[in-house]
C-alpha cells in the first residue's frame, strides 16, 4: 500500500509539473513561425568508405490537399486511430500523458506515446525522434503554441499533408497514389481506413502487408466504437483485398537502393534513429560501403546465367529462384556490399541479405561452426585435419534414432567406414559431422557456433545442427559475419554498415562501438582455414576459385519431396582480406518451384565471378597455414617366415593395420622379379602355396594394402626364400606309392589351388591371380587395375 502512494505522489508531482511547463513554455516561448511547419527541404546524405558523399536521401512529398477535399472518411479514420478528443482539448491530452507517464513508471522505461495529432504535428515539424523526457516537455509545448494560432480544421490540415505513410512519402496524396494508384478525394472506407493505420509505423506496416491489414481493421472498430461507421460497414471494408503493387509503383531515385535499406535498418535498431527522421534530411551516415564493390555485385546479379532455372521447367509462372549475398571486411566488420534479391532496382522489398523473415538453413556451412571448429577448439590434442572418424553407413544416434546418410550414399566416393577430418569436410561428408557433434556434445558446439554470431532458436536441440537442421535458420549476412572469425585469427568483430551519424552541425547521434569477440584460439581459426582450403582446392568447392588463397564452404538443404532436389544451396568463402557468403533459393520451396541438384554449385560459381573481378589488381594474400594435406600412413615393415611341410609352402606374416588386405607374391630367380607372380590376396596373415614343386626354390614377398584403395600400400614384408625337398629321397615316401605331387590326391585341392580360396578362385590350369577382379596375368608392372605389380620385390611399391 505504501508503495501505492508514493508512486501516486510521485506521478500526480510530474503530470502537474508536465501541465505547468507546458503552460508557461507556451506563454515564454516567442511566436510560432509558420515556415517550420513545411515539409524541410533538406537531404541525408550517406557517404561510402572512402569518406565521399554518395548517396542522398529526401523525402518525397505530395501535392498538398485541403481540408475540404479531404474525405470525411479519412478525417474520422485518423481521429478515431490517432486522437479521440482532438476536438475537445488545447492540444494536450493530460488524462492520457497521466496514463502513459503511470505506465512507462511502471516498466521502467522512458516517456513513451499520448501524443494527441496536435503533438506529432509539432514533433514532425520541429523536433527530432528521440524518446526523452525533455523532447516530450517541448513537444507539449509547441503543440499548445500551434493550437494557439490555428484552427483544429488547419491543424488536421497540416498533419494529413506533413505525417509520413511510408518511410520517406510524406502526405496523405502521395499516400493515395503510390498505395491505391488514386487521388485523396477518391479513397473509399477501407483505403482511408488502411492509410489511416500507417502513420503508426510506416517502415513495419510497408513491409508487412498482413500487418497492416490487421491495422486496418482495428482502424474500422474503432471508427464503429465512435459511431462513425455501422459494423456492417466496418465487415465490408474489411474484406476489401489490399495489392502489394504498390512496390511496383514506387520509384527509386537513388544508388544502391539495398544497401541503404540495411543501414536504414540499423540506423533504427541500433541508433534509435527511425527511417523517417533520416529521409527528413539534414543528417550525414558514415558507412562502410565500397562503391566498386557494391556496383560489381549488382552488375553480377542482372546476369541471368548467374542463376539456376527452376527445377520444374514446365512451370512458366514467372517465379524465379531468388538470391542475396553479402561482402565484409573481416578485420573490421565493415560490410562492404550487400545485395537481397535478384532485383537490384527495388526499394524497402523483402532484403534476404540480412532481414530475419528470409532466415533459411544453412546446410553444410554450419559444420566449421558447429562441429569441426569446437571440437578442435576443445581438444586439439585429440581432433585434427587427420583424425579418423566415423562414416559406417547406417550410424544411428540417440532414442528416437537419428540415422544421417551421406549425400553420395557411400557410392561416387568409395571408402571404408571411417575417414580423415579433411576428406570428411573436403567432400562434405554427413555421417562424420554427427557423429562428432554427438561425441563434443550439441550444447559445447552451440556454444562455440553463438560466440561467432549464430542464433539458435529455443527448439535446435537435435544433432540435425550439425547438417544445419535449425528451426529459423540464418541470413547470408550471419553467415558472412560467424565465418570472420576463421578468417580473422580467431577474432570477430560484429558486421556493421555504420561508422557514424551526424548532424548537419556535426553533433554525433550514433557512432560503432562494437568490441572484438574473440571467439576461437587462433590455431583453431588456422587449422579451420587449412581445412576448408582444401574444400575448394580438392573438394565440393572447386567452382569458387579465384586464381588466390581461398578458404571456403559449400552448403545445401534438401527438399525431401523430389530425388535430388534441393531448397537452398549456399557457399560461404573468404581470402585474408575479403568474405562473402551466397544464398539462393525460392522463398517457398514446393513441387513447382525447387533447386534441381545441378544448381548446387551456382552460389560458389557467383561467388567467383564477383569476387575476382573486385579483388582484380590488388595485391595477392597468402593464409599464415598451407592448406591441411592428408597424412600419409608410412609402409609399416611386415615380419615375414614359412616352411614347407611336404606338401606345401606354408607362410605367416605380422599384421600391418586391421582391415587390410595383402598381396602374396612368389618368384622362383630373385635376380628376375620380372618373372614373379602374385599367388593370391587374403585378408587372414597365413597362406598356404600348394602350386610348388618339390627340390626348387622359391622366394616370396607379402605387400598390404588399404582394401578400398589399393593404391595406398600400408606395408611390406622381407623377402623370405623357402626350398622344398626332393620327395624321392624323403623316408615314407608316400608321393612314391600313388606316383603324384603333392595336392593331387583323390577329393583333394585341384592343381594350382590355394587351400581356403573362396569360389571364383583360380581354376586348374589357369595361372594364379586371374580370379575376377583380381591380378591380369601377363601385364607390366604398374598397370593392373587397383596397382598390384606382379613380380615386384623389395624396393618397390604398391601405387603412386
Amino acid at each position: 500500500m505504501a508503495k501505492k502512494i508514493i508512486r501516486s505522489i510521485v506521478l500526480a508531482a510530474i503530470v502537474v509539473g508536465t501541465i505547468v511547463l507546458g503552460v508557461g513554455c507556451a506563454i515564454a516561448l516567442p511566436a510560432l513561425d509558420p515556415s517550420k511547419l513545411e515539409v524541410p527541404d533538406n537531404v541525408t546524405k550517406v557517404y561510402s568508405s572512402d569518406g565521399k558523399p554518395i548517396i542522398e536521401l529526401r523525402q518525397d512529398k505530395g501535392e498538398p490537399v485541403k481540408y475540404d477535399n479531404i474525405k470525411p472518411y479519412l478525417k474520422q479514420a485518423i481521429i478515431a486511430t490517432e486522437d479521440r478528443q482532438f476536438y475537445e482539448h488545447n492540444g494536450i491530452n493530460y488524462r492520457s500523458i497521466l496514463r502513459a507517464v503511470y505506465r512507462d513508471i511502471l516498466a521502467g522505461g522512458k516517456v513513451e506515446g499520448a501524443s494527441t495529432i496536435t503533438q506529432q504535428l509539432a514533433k514532425n515539424a520541429y523536433l527530432s525522434q528521440d524518446k526523452t523526457f525533455t523532447r516530450k516537455i517541448q513537444e507539449i509545448a509547441l503543440a499548445a503554441q500551434i493550437e494557439r494560432e490555428y484552427t483544429k480544421e488547419d491543424i488536421l490540415e497540416m498533419y494529413m499533408n506533413k505525417v509520413n505513410f511510408h518511410p520517406y512519402y510524406v502526405g496523405i496524396e502521395s499516400a493515395a497514389k503510390l498505395y491505391f494508384n488514386k487521388s485523396a478525394d477518391q479513397l473509399d472506407l477501407a483505403e482511408a481506413a488502411f492509410l489511416a493505420g500507417l502513420p503508426q509505423a510506416p517502415s513495419y506496416y510497408y513491409n508487412h502487408l498482413d500487418e497492416a491489414l490487421k491495422r486496418r481493421n482495428l482502424v474500422l472498430q474503432s471508427m464503429v466504437r465512435d459511431e462513425y461507421i455501422t459494423q456492417q460497414q466496418a465487415d465490408a471494408a474489411a474484406k476489401a483485398p489490399v495489392s502489394e503493387d504498390y512496390k511496383k509503383r514506387e520509384i527509386n531515385k537513388f544508388r544502391y537502393p539495398h544497401y541503404v535499406e540495411y543501414v536504414l535498418d540499423e540506423a533504427e535498431k541500433v541508433y534509435g534513429i527511425p527511417q523517417q527522421q533520416i529521409m527528413r534530411g539534414g543528417l550525414n551516415i558514415y558507412t562502410n560501403l565500397d562503391s566498386k564493390t557494391q556496383e560489381i555485385l549488382e552488375k553480377q546479379f542482372q546476369n541471368l546465367a548467374n542463376f539456376p532455372q527452376n527445377g520444374n521447367t514446365a512451370v512458366k509462372d514467372g517465379i524465379k529462384p531468388e538470391a542475396a549475398m553479402v561482402i565484409m571486411n573481416p578485420k573490421t566488420g565493415g560490410v562492404l556490399a550487400l545485395v537481397g534479391r535478384r532485383d537490384t532496382t527495388s526499394f524497402l522489398d523483402l532484403n534476404r541479405a540480412y532481414q530475419d523473415t528470409a532466415r533459411r538453413q544453412p546446410g553444410s556451412t554450419i559444420k566449421p561452426l558447429v562441429v569441426y571448429g569446437p571440437a578442435i577448439e576443445l581438444d586439439p590434442k585429440t581432433y585434427g585435419p587427420n583424425t579418423m572418424l566415423n562414416d559406417k553407413e547406417g550410424s544411428s544416434y540417440g532414442n528416437p534414432p537419428y540415422t544421417p546418410h551421406d549425400w553420395d550414399n557411400h557410392k561416387q566416393i568409395p571408402r571404408g567406414d571411417t575417414v580423415s577430418m579433411r576428406t570428411a569436410l573436403q567432400w562434405s561428408f554427413n555421417i562424420p559431422a554427427v557423429d562428432l557433434l554427438n561425441k563434443i556434445g550439441i550444447e559445447k558446439g552451440k556454444a562455440f557456433a553463438q560466440k561467432a554470431g549464430i542464433e539458435f532458436d529455443k527448439t535446435d536441440n537435435g544433432l540435425g545442427i550439425a547438417l544445419g537442421g535449425m528451426n529459423r535458420g540464418v541470413t547470408a549476412l550471419q553467415m558472412a559475419d560467424a565465418y570472420q572469425a576463421f578468417a580473422n585469427k580467431g577474432v570477430r568483430v560484429p558486421a556493421h554498415s555504420i561508422n557514424k551519424i551526424t548532424t548537419s552541425s556535426g553533433t554525433i547521434l550514433g557512432q560503432f562501438t562494437g568490441s572484438p569477440v574473440q571467439v576461437m584460439k587462433e590455431t583453431t581459426a588456422a587449422t579451420i582455414t587449412s581445412l576448408l582450403q582444401v574444400v575448394v582446392n580438392q573438394g565440393t568447392g572447386t567452382d569458387a576459385r579465384i586464381g588466390r588463397p581461398l578458404a571456403g564452404k559449400t552448403g545445401t538443404t534438401e527438399f525431401e519431396d523430389i530425388q535430388f532436389a534441393n531448397r537452398d544451396a549456399w557457399f560461404v568463402g573468404y581470402t585474408p582480406d575479403i568474405i562473402a557468403s551466397v544464398w539462393m533459393g525460392f522463398d517457398k520451396t514446393d513441387r513447382n518451384h525447387y533447386l534441381p541438384g545441378t544448381a548446387n554449385s551456382f552460389p560458389a560459381k557467383l561467388f567467383s565471378k564477383v569476387m575476382t573481378e573486385v579483388l582484380k589488381g590488388r595485391p595477392i594474400s597468402n593464409f599464415s597455414v598451407p592448406p591441411a594435406e592428408e597424412k600419409k600412413e608410412e609402409p609399416k615393415p611386415l615380419k615375414l617366415s614359412g616352411e614347407w611341410n611336404g606338401k606345401s609352402v606354408i607362410l605367416k606374416w605380422s599384421a600391418a593395420k586391421e582391415d587390410a588386405l595383402y598381396a602374396v607374391f612368389r618368384t622362383e630367380s630373385i635376380d628376375q622379379p620380372e618373372g614373379g607372380l602374385p599367388i593370391g590376396m587374403t585378408k587372414e596373415l597365413q597362406f598356404a602355396d600348394t602350386d610348388v614343386q618339390s627340390g626348387k626354390t622359391y622366394y616370396y614377398i607379402v605387400s598390404a594394402v588399404d582394401p578400398n584403395d589399393q593404391k595406398q600400400q600400408l606395408g611390406q614384408s622381407n623377402v623370405l626364400s623357402v626350398k622344398t625337398a626332393d620327395q624321392k629321397k624323403d623316408s615314407g615316401d608316400k608321393s612314391k606309392e600313388t606316383g603324384t605331387q603333392p595336392g593331387t590326391q583323390p577329393g583333394g585341392t585341384q592343381p594350382g589351388t590355394q587351400p581356403g580360396t573362396q569360389p571364383g578362385g583360380t581354376q586348374p590350369g589357369t595361372q594364379p591371380g586371374t580370379q575376377p577382379g583380381g591380378i591380369q596375368p601377363g601385364t607390366q608392372p604398374g598397370t593392373q587395375p587397383g596397382g598390384i605389380q606382379p613380380g615386384t620385390l623389395p624396393g618397390t611399391t604398391i601405387g603412386n
